[in-house]
């Protein structure tokens, strides 16, 4: 493998391991947001189902680029699972959708593939759209969140 396609391997397993870690995290503020209002169960499920198309398309791109998907969770899991309260986690959440889209925008430029790119590009969306959904629904709930991003 190019030494190029290595290092973009590495950029996209780190992603996936944050994805990964991000879509159980997505999974446990579904199941805390059961009883809650529509729209913070509405929000938990978007997040979880996007974390888990990314990670999934993440480890296709790994394997497209003839490395080797990592199978690790990111600690990201265990930090945010000892936030206590649900808007304190979604909140959490959030800022690490923002190291995402950083890091994202950091890799986007130097992605020879089209494809490659356009699902990346699509990543990146779908996570500023998640993020702006997240800072919304926590500054009408009243809870002081350092918006991310």
């Amino acid at each position: 493998m190019a030494d190029a396609n290595e290092a973009l391997a590495g950029e996209l397993n780190a992603l996936l391991e944050a994805e990964r870690a991000g879509a159980r995290v997505g999974a446990a503020l579904a199941a805390q947001a059961r009883g809650m209002a529509a729209s913070w169960q509405d929000l938990a499920k978007v997040i979880h189902d996007d974390e888990v198309r990314w990670a999934r398309a993440l480890f296709e791109a790994v394997r497209a680029l003839g490395a080797e998907p990592s199978d690790r969770v990111g600690d990201f899991y265990e930090r945010a699972m000892a936030i206590e309260g649900f808007e304190a986690r979604l909140a959490f959440v959030n800022r690490g959708q923002g190291w995402v889209v950083r890091k994202l925008r950091e890799i986007l430029p130097g992605v020879p593939d089209g494809e490659l790119r356009a699902t990346l590009q699509a990543m990146l969306d779908a996570h500023v759209v998640n993020i702006d959904a997240a800072n919304a629904a926590l500054a009408a709930a009243g809870f002081d969140a350092r918006p991310a991003r």
